[in-house]
């Protein structure tokens, strides 16, 4: 899978500040000179991180960022979905509903089964 921009540089914030002492707030400048990281961007993104609750911020001069809970807690994928939203393909993965998901069986609906529909698109073709 392919990430966006944002989603990268906000993983290499995250990992960043888990390598970081808990005790001092780490500075955006600070994290943009380690991963080489362009700080107007990573204001943005540290702005969304913040606002999920994965991080924490102290403003003055020695003010900074640092990890909400411990780096061990914290995965991957709530990163990206602080960032990106949803990445899933369809809404359908979404928002499921096995009540609504089902392929035709012999005329007849068969709710929660479209794990058994044929995945082979080309099946049939010459």
């Amino acid at each position: 899978m392919i990430f966006s921009s944002k989603a990268e540089y906000g993983v290499r914030l995250m990992v960043e500040l888990g390598r970081q002492d808990g005790d001092q707030p780490t500075s955006l400048k600070a994290i943009s000179e380690a991963e080489g990281l362009p700080l107007s961007y990573l204001e943005h993104v540290v702005a969304r991180l913040r606002k999920a609750g994965l991080v924490q911020a102290s403003r003055g001069a020695h003010g900074g960022y640092w990890l909400a809970r411990p780096a061990a807690e914290i995965t991957m994928d709530e990163v990206v979905l602080a960032l990106e939203g949803s990445i899933a393909p369809m809404e359908c993965f979404v928002n499921f509903n096995p009540e609504r998901v089902g392929v035709f069986a012999r005329g007849r609906r068969r709710p929660g089964v479209l794990h058994e529909a044929p995945v082979d698109a080309g099946a049939g073709r010459p």
